[in-house]
């Protein structure tokens, strides 16, 4: 599998810590919607902060190398070739057949799949 372990291991760590507040439907929102998707980041989001991709502020919020909502080119290439970005926007927006999931039970979800850790959380 193409991935990189050790950033993966970063990235979960820091979805763990409780640091970041989670939002869904963009990469980092700087204030709530009004129909009440909270300020944060994604866990895609995140990623971008662990890889040291600077936030710019755009007219519609912030931009991680020119993405607001897609997964930036240079975090696929840091991160590795494998790591499923679609299905961890689901996971964490809540898409598809997916419950929204926790940063926490998203850390989970990337130890278990990436790292052959523990099973996920519930």
């Amino acid at each position: 599998m193409n991935v990189n372990r050790e950033f993966i291991a970063r990235w979960a760590d820091t979805l763990e810590s409780g640091e970041f507040p989670q939002t869904r439907g963009r990469l980092h929102r700087s204030a709530p919607t009004e129909d009440g998707v909270p300020a944060g980041y994604c866990c895609i989001g995140v990623a971008c902060v662990v890889a040291g991709i600077e936030p710019v502020m755009g007219r519609s919020g912030y931009w991680f190398d020119n993405q607001s909502v897609s997964v930036p080119y240079v975090l696929v290439d840091l991160a590795g070739k494998d790591v499923k970005w679609a299905d961890l926007e689901k996971r964490n927006d809540g898409m598809d057949n997916y419950h929204p999931h926790s940063f926490v039970e998203i850390a989970a979800h990337l130890r278990a799949t990436y790292l052959n850790e523990t099973e996920e959380a519930s």
